[in-house]
């Protein structure tokens, strides 16, 4: 169930919403509005953000600033288009590779048979863009160094988009290249190299958010934002993990020169396939900060099994059941300036060191 309490209006929250599978973060500032990333759907079907903000009374139709969607892939665009429906004032920010005739051309090729392991986040994206062009939001298309949002009087904040870099565009068309050249299956790389992580910066505040973003070749992915983008920022007080904690987004420059020490930070899991983290990903994180947090656990909650007939009955009498055991967490962290982070686990949100205990 979600928590009803409002923050004051001084308090600097931050949210991350998982089921094990999808993530959304909620980021509200002092004094300022909401600000969402990602989106994924709660046990309800809705997007988890949109129930959260509902559920603090939260007025998305004017309060809600800015909506980022970081990459296409569907753990983090599900619901999207219903979010942003539901936020007509936001601003609407989608990584740049959205945007170049390559990456349109390359989309098209997803119809054939051998391109089908995309999921549904291509599907979902062109319902964002067509409620954006419904409801006439402004679009920003985001690449390294790019303003997302900034305070009206150009000081209070801004939130500022740290990658894709060219680099990584440049590999990613080398790589779909390649792929025609040698007729290989189409499908998506291996690195999630157009995805938009992305910094607050607050008067007394850096906030890193990792989205997908990986380590890549020759400079491209933590390397560049590391080398060429954060340069004299100063060290972030909160690390939203990237890529579910995985090994290969991880670089430890950015754990010794872009973070505090003890850096409050949380991560959501994927639970597909290799789920994620592992054991060598909590023990590597928790090696640098205690302060870590999970927003679910890495595997599916357990449906309840019930007769056929019961199941009929319920059908019939359109009711639906949802179990205790929920997958939903968040992981919800306030603090005032200056002060400490007051740290939340709802659902099956944990502490890192407990994420893989059964």
């Amino acid at each position: 169930m979600m928590p009803t309490d409002p923050p004051s209006g001084d308090v600097l929250e931050i949210c991350i919403l998982s089921r094990g599978y999808g993530e959304s973060i909620i980021i509200k500032l002092p004094e300022r509005g909401w600000f969402i990333i990602d989106s994924h759907l709660d046990d309800s079907g809705s997007p988890a953000a949109l129930s959260y903000l509902n559920s603090v009374g939260c007025n998305t139709e004017e309060d809600v600033q800015a909506i980022l969607l970081t990459h296409w892939h569907d753990d983090h665009v599900a619901g999207a288009a219903k979010l942003i429906a539901a936020c007509p004032n936001a601003v609407i920010a989608l990584s740049g590779f959205l945007q170049r005739d390559e990456f349109a051309q390359f989309l098209e090729s997803r119809g054939a048979p051998e391109a089908g392991s995309f999921g549904t986040g291509i599907d979902e994206l062109e319902a964002v863009l067509e409620v954006i062009a419904k409801t006439k939001q402004p679009r920003k298309w985001c690449w390294a160094e790019k303003n997302i949002a900034v305070g009206r009087d150009g000081g209070t904040f801004r939130f500022e988009a740290l990658s894709p870099s060219e680099r990584d565009f440049e590999e990613f068309i080398t790589a779909i290249a390649q792929m025609a050249v040698k007729g290989t299956r189409l499908s998506p790389p291996p690195r999630n190299d157009s995805s938009v992580a992305s910094v607050f910066e607050l008067p007394s505040e850096l906030l890193l958010f990792g989205a997908d973003l990986e380590n890549g070749p020759k400079g491209s992915g933590w390397i560049a934002v590391h080398n060429a983008v954060w340069q004299a920022r100063g060290k972030a007080t909160f690390f939203k993990v990237a890529h579910h904690g995985s090994k290969g987004a991880d670089y430890e420059p950015v754990w010794v020169e872009m973070l505090i020490e003890s850096v409050m930070c949380a991560l959501t899991p994927w639970n597909r396939g290799r789920k994620l983290p592992k054991q060598r990903d909590v023990d590597r994180i928790l090696g640098r900060t205690k302060m870590a947090y999970a927003a679910a656990k890495p595997k599916a909650a357990k449906k309840p099994k019930r007769l056929n007939a019961v199941e009929r009955s319920l059908r019939e009498a359109n009711i639906k059941l949802t179990s205790e055991d929920s997958a939903q967490g968040l992981v919800r962290m306030r603090k005032v300036a200056g002060g400490d982070w007051k740290v939340e686990l709802f659902g099956a949100a944990c502490h890192l060191s407990d994420v893989l205990a059964a």
